[in-house]
């Protein structure tokens, strides 16, 4: 199955609301959910840790600015919590 994209809620683990993502890109094969940081700064969520992402054309940055944390997703009736 190939990428595609779908409407979801991001939110705050703690509570409060959903900020709409009308479009987010999903890939099934993909192990971590990456959000702006703009999106995670809005809804009052900062990184628990900091660490290298490695890529699969071997490139390897430190991606500080996004981190490593936990936020609430909505999707159709369902939430759930990703890290």
């Amino acid at each position: 199955m190939g990428s595609f994209h779908i409407a979801i809620g991001v939110g705050n683990p703690v509570g409060g609301d959903f900020v709409s993502v009308p479009k987010a890109l999903v890939d099934p094969g993909a192990a971590h959910t990456m959000l702006p940081e703009s999106l995670l700064s809005y809804i009052h969520l900062a990184p628990r840790e900091r660490f290298t992402w490695s890529f699969a054309d071997g490139r390897s940055k430190e991606l500080g600015e996004l981190g490593y944390g936990t936020a609430r997703i909505s999707i159709d009736d369902g939430t759930g919590i990703v890290r």
